[in-house]
């Protein structure tokens, strides 16, 4: 069984995959350090986490995950990172609890980096912050209720 945190990861993870099917040529990976080579990616990357709340036989944690999109465009390298990004969210937010393994999933923010050479093809790169609140049992990191 896995870790509770692992447990929402990984259901994050497969709720991104329907992307898959209605974006062209996208590829999902978690946690690559190596430079991307194939456009469209997504990268989903674990990030830190917090206690948030401490009740009576329960933690709740507030998890960051950082989701990179990146794609390749000629002139419309704006739109097309845009459109990554919103199709992206939307496959979020259509279940934002994960399939029960967490209580909520927020936007926290997005940052944007266009590359604005002339007469090539251009990357475009987004950043977007999730904050997951899920909530453990006292001293049993395996499991979410």
């Amino acid at each position: 069984m896995p870790a509770a945190r692992e447990s929402v990861l990984q259901a994050l993870f497969s709720q991104l995959q329907p992307l898959t099917s209605t974006i062209t040529g996208l590829v999902i990976e978690r946690n690559r350090v190596a430079t991307i080579t194939h456009f469209p990616t997504l990268v989903m990357r674990d990030g830190s986490q917090e206690v948030i709340e401490v009740r009576t036989y329960q933690h709740t944690y507030r998890m960051d995950v950082e989701i990179s999109g990146v794609t390749k465009g000629k002139d419309t390298i704006g739109s097309a990172v845009n459109e990554l990004y919103a199709q992206t969210l939307q496959q979020i937010i259509v279940n934002q609890t994960l399939g029960g393994k967490t209580e909520k999933v927020d936007e926290i923010s997005m940052d944007l980096n266009l590359d604005r050479t002339e007469g090539r093809e251009r990357v475009g790169v987004f950043s977007l912050i999730l904050a997951i609140q899920y909530t453990t049992p006292e001293f049993n990191p395996f499991q979410t209720i």
